[in-house]
């Protein structure tokens, strides 16, 4: 089984739409106070599960556990599947 967490890019992208603030663009791009704390890709569900389906894992699905803010956008994108 591999399982993935990472913030969900569509969601942040939302919530900066929303209510552009320092905080909601380093939720997208990282804090950066130090070399290894930055995104260097941000994902949607649609687009991480084709590439985990490009790489042989199968049955992927999203875990939705809890909401953050907004009651509708999940708190991130949170993701499991089979390598076979």
């Amino acid at each position: 089984m591999i399982e993935l967490r990472c913030p969900d890019l569509r969601a942040r992208a939302l919530l900066f739409f929303l209510r552009p603030s320092w905080q909601n663009l380093r939720n997208i791009y990282g804090e950066q106070d130090y070399p290894e704390n930055f995104h260097k890709s941000g994902f949607s569900f649609g687009l991480l599960k084709s590439l985990l389906i490009d790489c042989g894992v199968r049955r992927v699905k999203r875990i939705i556990k809890g909401y953050r803010g907004i009651p509708f956008l999940p708190d991130c994108l949170h993701v499991r599947g089979i390598k076979e």
